[in-house]
């Protein structure tokens, strides 16, 4: 992620290929959250004839969109940032890290900053940077995992324990991918 501008509470970025303005949103929670912008605002924004709080109120106004949608948005085009997943797969991803909302959120903000969370969700002994570190898996593996060991914990533990014999690995080594689907 590259910051191009910074203002009190909303920031100019580049991040995956695009150009968003990121801001906090919320009435009751507080949401970070990303509107992607096309090449001509941002040039009027870089060169200051247009502010990023009027081009984030006109996004506003026009899109009616909601945090989830916001949300998900960003992570596809994290997903195709990374790898080149169809609509299909990418729709199927997103339905399952939206089963459990911790996880799904704790994924977004992986996207959103780039980082793991210093105190990320444990689950059977597990977080996802933990996952990523000691088994070798993608962010995106990592989260779906802690989906398995919350889903089914024995068998997801077994497979831990027998060093991740699961059809990510196996496509790691057999086609030298990064394990992430």
């Amino acid at each position: 992620m590259k910051v191009l501008m910074r203002r009190p509470g909303i920031l100019l970025i580049e991040q995956y290929g695009h150009t968003y303005i990121r801001y906090v949103a919320g009435e009751v929670a507080d949401y970070i959250l990303q509107i992607k912008i096309c090449e001509e605002e941002r040039r009027q924004l870089l060169a200051k004839r247009i502010s990023m709080e009027s081009v984030l109120n006109f996004h506003e106004n026009q899109e009616k969109s909601s945090v989830s949608e916001r949300q998900t948005s960003l992570i596809k085009d994290y997903l195709l940032s990374t790898d080149t997943y169809s609509e299909q797969r990418i729709a199927t991803i997103l339905r399952k890290l939206q089963k459990y909302g911790d996880i799904f959120f704790e994924f977004y903000d992986f996207v959103l900053q780039e980082r793991f969370l210093e105190n990320g969700m444990v689950i059977e002994g597990y977080t996802a940077q933990m996952l990523t570190e000691q088994f070798r898996l993608s962010p995106l593996g990592a989260y779906n995992y802690l989906i398995y060991l919350r889903d089914m914990p024995e068998k997801a533990l077994a497979d831990l324990r027998a060093g991740l014999p699961t059809k990510d690995r196996k496509k790691e080594d057999t086609h030298g991918t990064d394990g992430s689907e």
